[in-house]
């Protein structure tokens, strides 16, 4: 899921146990620093497939497996629709029993409220694809969307019936990416949903009820399931703002959106003026006393401010302001933090960590992260710090759209790969993020993967700048410095020239777009990258975004004007399995910079499909799966993919512009609150309160005190 990174602070899920219900009382106020609401609805379009949202969302709408903390990829049955566990297979059909839950409404959370959001899946591809049906207004892909991968192009059929949905796939696939992936993505949704007005009856569109599917891939609706899910996907689209940057939440007035499965119901939502991030919008929660799952709502309401910038939001922690249950510190304000690699490996490392000691951390040879100091006395008068660390990478896109000024030359594998040679990771972590960032060098988290192995980038080879070799790979290919700047000297397309589409005497040059708050690391960040370029040789124009939704709008338009854009990265949630298909294979929802090769393809899709496909029959390196938990294999294979998408290996295609993982951030936590959340995993050390692999909003776990 796209991180919209700039001074969003984010709570984290853990694996708990608990049950009955709890007395609620008390408001919880939490910043949102230049992003804000844009969608109510799960079935988010790319542009609105973020954190934000989801952050939101997940507060009312529960997918049906929900991942808990942990050093492996696990889900929390206790807050989830169904138990992974219990998942039976048949061949390529998986049958998934649900609990059958209750909506806030009373109707039964079960396999026909999968079956829905499946049907909606299939028809929006599909119209989204063809442009067919209403058109690209109300046609878009869900966020998540991966053309003929998992949900929906793989599907070939559905069945719903009381608590028992049944979902067969067209090929075998590796059982752990369905789970983690395919499965996760689907979020149940209420019958009150599958209407076409607001006085219409649950149900009586009919999407939720459609079973004709096509029999050959992609398997699309067909008949009068695909007529019903295009009218209920034009009607709950327009309710709800989806597509555009200012929702008008036409739907709050009927009710539709307050329908909830989770802790929390949506209750209102107040909309922005213009001037604020576009006319955004903030929500007001309040406790669903009907939820079943085990983290129950711990506050009757919830509100969020919104700030301008990182420096307003500093502010108002420093002063009180607001009384905020959380904030975000950037860590230009914190003193030198340790984060070497991994994770705590003793007690005597836990020991150190929850004292933040580093000379005792050190002493223990421990490999892991210590929390540093606030130096701003008067926040550290009101907040504890925690360090936190999620699941997913950041990077900047690199724009190879034909239409954008140095698409040419960004098309060039050597090109990315020189950019990123010169990002010095270690003097960014160090000096702009104070030591709470990790380095990054591929797709694959930093963070207690599983898969990792030789993929990590914590030996210094894997990320360190190389201005030696970023120049001989300019050199060799066609590039001369004259003026202090590198131009091209040898246009053309054979071994030794600049590339195609690359004049003679063309300047190496880059316009970077990211998104600015005043205060932020970022700003920063992005400074550094500048000067450093410009000394090496590659023209640097800086262009700062202070909105959002205004970054996202150029970067997910037809024509793009920027070379390079940060405004985030990825957090795998939904799709914890770090295939990368959502943001990385050619055609998908989160792939928006026009980066498409074949045998990149290849290497996600070996961890995908057990058979291999008539498309990689000239993949060499595809590595044979098992239906089952083939762990070496499937190793293997996410190994073959990380050197693909580095930008160390000697085939390495650098896909994108990698930076320090900052979702190693500092999370602020009132002093007034208490946390009621189950102790963290001992893999983030006993000091990670609010640590999760996964970025998303769960104030339910916070109580404010009496």
């Amino acid at each position: 899921m796209l991180l919209i990174s700039v001074g969003i602070a984010t709570m984290g899920l853990f694996n708990i146990q608990s049950s009955g219900a709890v007395s609620t009382s008390g408001t919880l106020t939490f910043p949102i620093v230049q992003s804000t609401w844009t969608d109510p609805w799960v079935f988010l379009a790319g542009a609105q497939f973020n954190t934000v949202n989801a952050g939101f969302t997940t507060l009312s709408q529960r997918p049906l497996f929900y991942w808990a903390a942990g050093n492996q990829t696990s889900f929390d049955p206790a807050v989830s629709e169904a138990n992974p566990s219990n998942i039976s297979w048949n061949g390529n059909t998986a049958t998934i029993t649900m609990y059958g839950n209750k909506w806030s409404n009373g109707e039964t959370v079960n396999a026909q409220s999968a079956a829905f959001w499946i049907n909606l899946e299939k028809w929006a591809a599909y119209a989204s694809a063809t442009k067919t049906a209403y058109g690209n207004e109300w046609a878009f892909n869900y966020g998540a969307y991966a053309p003929g991968v998992g949900i929906p192009d793989q599907v070939s059929n559905v069945s719903a019936s009381g608590n028992t949905l049944k979902i067969t796939f067209s090929t075998t696939v590796n059982r752990d990416w369905a789970l983690n992936n395919a499965f996760q993505t689907i979020t149940p949704i209420p019958l009150s949903w599958d209407v076409t007005g607001a006085s219409k009856a649950p149900g009586s569109a009919g999407c939720a009820k459609a079973n004709t599917y096509a029999s050959t891939a992609p398997y699309q609706l067909t008949g009068a399931g695909a007529t019903a899910c295009a009218d209920v996907f034009k009607y709950l689209s327009s309710i709800a703002g989806a597509g555009g940057a200012n929702a008008t939440y036409k739907g709050i007035s009927n009710n539709i959106w307050k329908v909830s499965d989770g802790p929390y119901i949506l209750q209102s939502v107040t909309q922005l003026p213009a001037a604020d991030n576009g006319g955004g919008a903030l929500p007001v929660f309040t406790a669903n006393t009907s939820y079943m799952g085990a983290d129950k709502a711990q506050a009757k309401t919830l509100n969020w401010k919104y700030f301008t910038s990182t420096t307003a939001e500093v502010n108002a922690l420093a002063t009180g302001t607001y009384n905020l249950a959380t904030g975000g510190v950037p860590s230009t304000d914190l003193t030198n933090g340790s984060i070497v690699a991994g994770a705590s490996n003793s007690a005597a490392c836990d020991k150190a960590y929850a004292s933040a000691n580093e000379a005792a951390a050190k002493a223990a040879g421990c490999n892991g992260a210590y929390p540093g100091t606030i130096k701003v006395a008067s926040v550290a008068k009101r907040y504890n710090l925690q360090s936190t660390s999620n699941w997913g990478v950041s990077y900047a896109y690199f724009n190879q759209n034909p239409s954008a000024a140095h698409s040419a030359e960004l098309s060039q594998a050597y090109v990315r790969r020189v950019l990123n040679l010169t990002v010095d990771q270690s003097g960014l972590i160090s000096t702009v993020f104070r030591g709470y960032a990790a380095p990054n060098c591929n797709l694959i988290p930093q963070i207690d993967d599983p898969y990792q192995n030789d993929t990590s980038c914590f030996g210094a080879s894997k990320y360190a700048a190389n201005l030696t070799k970023a120049a001989s790979l300019l050199t060799s290919n066609g590039w001369t410095k004259q003026s202090g700047t590198y131009v091209c000297t040898s246009p053309g397309t054979a071994a030794g020239d600049c590339g195609a589409g690359i004049a003679a005497n063309t300047p190496l040059a880059i316009n970077f777009e990211y998104l600015y708050s005043a205060g932020s690391d970022s700003a920063t960040e992005v400074a550094d990258l500048k000067s450093t370029w410009d000394a090496f040789g590659i023209q640097t124009t800086l262009n700062p975004i202070s909105q959002s939704q205004t970054i996202l709008n150029d970067v997910y338009g037809a024509k793009p004007t920027y070379d390079i854009a940060l405004y985030g990265g990825w957090v795998f949630n939904p799709g914890v399995f770090v295939s990368g298909e959502q943001f990385a294979l050619t055609g998908s929802s989160g792939m928006v910079e026009g980066f498409s090769n074949p045998t990149f393809d290849c290497s996600i899709l070996n961890t995908i499909d057990v058979t291999k496909p008539a498309s990689c029959s000239s993949y060499a390196n595809w590595v044979q799966l098992s239906s089952g938990n083939d762990s070496a294999s499937l190793t293997t294979a996410v190994h073959n993919y990380a050197d693909l998408s580095g930008f160390t290996a000697s085939n390495s295609l650098a896909p994108f512009l990698y930076l320090p993982n900052t979702f190693w951030g500092s999370t602020l936590v009132s002093k007034n609150v208490t946390w009621t959340g189950p102790k963290p995993d001992k893999a983030f050390g006993t000091w990670n309160t609010f640590s999760n692999p996964v970025v998303n909003f769960m104030p339910q776990w916070i109580k404010p005190k009496a």
